[in-house]
């Protein structure tokens, strides 16, 4: 009789007032009531102490009604649904969702195709291999947003406990390092436009209010406020409700600079849309919005006949941001006028030319050399240097 009590206080002890521990095999478990039903929760411990410890906080989680079961078992492609469902929800971008979509696809059928298509089947392992796949296949940029998307997707698991253990929980990603953005300079935005293509106004508008693409095409004659005087002006980016939002779902106000209040001024206003494309058999009587595609093919065209290095149109946004703050405008009302709460975005766009790098040198008042030489001595110094070195090559 004694034998058989001290075995089974052994496999099986109680925490608090409700919590029951038992071995199960090698390990321990939780045995309890909560939320309406018989809960069993493993404790993943071989150690009698450790098991009194988990219970003990599980039994505290009870109480305090933050206790979650698990939930059942969930397959990769159902997890990656619903993951899409509460982007949705939480009012996403589309584009952002576009995006995403077939991104988490691709995860789920390399899944597939290693034998896993239990979310509690996704390892740390099994991640790495992906990563190694795609390494050769994408730049490092759209690999490390792939690594961030799937440590997103399992944290959504394991929120919602269809997964216990979060498997990424020690990936570290080190965000690669930022290539500068091709940009434009002045004179090149210039002779762009110059060429009066269909596309000029557009082209003018993105260079010199550093509007996306897709806020110039839902952009309405609602949205312009021009002064009286049509030396300036109010530009509002803001949603169009059950159509369309901006990217990062704020409305926002840009000032017009005089030649873009201008451009606008002189534009006809039959139709909703500021920039509209021509009549076609689908609308006959036009005033549709113009087409991304159709306004990138017009702008390579024009690059290649002006013989400037081939660019994109969001090469427009990255120029308005350079221009603006190598010319002074604070970073704070750059990322007002850009629609970016997080300076390190706008940094991204920003690239450095070496005419405005020496420039801003030139402005810096270190005041004259302590000999007291001149800037006309110093020039001639250096005459007397380039000559010797070509006398002597």
């Amino acid at each position: 009789m004694n034998k058989r009590s001290d075995k089974t206080s052994d496999s099986r002890f109680r925490v608090g007032g409700q919590i029951s521990c038992y071995l199960r095999g090698t390990r321990w478990w939780a045995e309890f009531y909560a939320q309406g039903r018989q809960q069993r929760v493993p404790l993943k411990t071989r150690s009698k102490k450790e098991a009194r410890i988990r219970a003990a906080r599980l039994d505290g989680q009870i109480i305090a009604g933050t206790f979650q079961p698990a939930q059942p078992d969930a397959t990769v492609a159902e997890i990656i649904e619903a993951y899409l469902e509460k982007s949705v929800t939480e009012d996403l971008a589309a584009s952002t969702i576009k995006r995403y979509k077939p991104e988490l696809e691709r995860l789920g059928q390399f899944f597939a195709s290693e034998g896993v298509t239990n979310i509690r089947g996704v390892t740390l392992a099994l991640v790495e291999k992906y990563r190694a796949v795609r390494k050769p296949q994408v730049a490092a940029a759209t690999l490390y947003h792939e690594s961030v998307l799937c440590k997103q997707l399992l944290n959504y698991a394991h929120d919602r406990n269809h997964i216990t253990t979060h498997p990424l929980k020690k990936l570290k990603l080190k965000r690669p390092r930022q290539t500068p953005a091709p940009t434009y300079t002045l004179d090149e935005v210039d002779r762009i436009i110059g060429e009066n293509d269909t596309y000029a106004d557009l082209f003018e508008l993105l260079a010199f209010c550093g509007l996306r693409i897709g806020e110039a095409r839902w952009l309405t004659w609602l949205d312009i406020e021009i002064d009286e005087d049509g030396a300036g002006g109010m530009l509002h980016v803001r949603a169009k409700p059950g159509e369309w939002k901006p990217k990062d779902g704020d409305d926002r106000v840009v000032p017009l600079h005089p030649r873009v209040a201008r451009m606008l001024a002189r534009r006809p206003r039959r139709h909703r849309f500021v920039f509209t494309a021509m009549p076609s058999a689908a609308y006959p009587k036009g005033g549709h919005q113009i087409s991304d595609r159709h306004a990138l093919v017009s702008l390579k065209r024009i690059l290649k006949r002006l013989d400037i290095m081939d660019n994109t149109i969001h090469g427009f946004r990255h120029f308005f941001v350079s221009f603006c703050a190598n010319n002074g405008v604070e970073p704070f009302k750059l990322m007002a006028w850009v629609g970016h709460s997080d300076l390190s975005i706008v940094l991204r766009y920003y690239s450095l030319g070496d005419a405005d790098s020496r420039r801003a040198m030139s402005g810096v008042p270190f005041g004259p050399s302590p000999d007291g030489g001149s800037a006309a001595e110093a020039k001639q110094v250096q005459i007397k240097h380039n000559s010797n070195a070509r006398k002597a090559g």
